[in-house]
Parts: C-alpha cells; sequence; structure tokens
C-alpha cells in the first residue's frame, strides 16, 4: 500500500486505483454515519418544535 501512496503522490494515475478500494468502505461508512446523525438531529429537533406547538395550543 506505501507504494501505491509513493506513487500516487507523484501523479501516477492507476496507482490510485487499489487505494480507493482499499478505503471505499470506510468512506462510505463514515459518510453514513454522518447522514444518519444529521437527519437524527434533524428529525428530533423538528419534532421538539411540532410538540412544543402543540402543547402551545393545547394550553
Amino acid at each position: 500500500m506505501l507504494h501505491q501512496i509513493e506513487e500516487a503522490k507523484q501523479g501516477k494515475r492507476e496507482a490510485f486505483e487499489p487505494i480507493v478500494e482499499a478505503f471505499r468502505g470506510m468512506a462510505y461508512a463514515v459518510a453514513y454515519e454522518v447522514w444518519v446523525t444529521f437527519n437524527i438531529g434533524y428529525a428530533s429537533k423538528k419534532y421538539l418544535k411540532e410538540r412544543i406547538h402543540y402543547c402551545t395550543l393545547k394550553a
């Protein structure tokens, strides 16, 4: 892997593919985790906003 990294630093395009393939799963996992965290935060915020609005209408 270090050999491919050194070649990629030198601009050899064919060296990028094994690097990308090696880290593709990790990149997808991190992107998914960020996406889930953002959406849970957004959904929680929206729920609380609606709940507060509902409670103020009920009072």
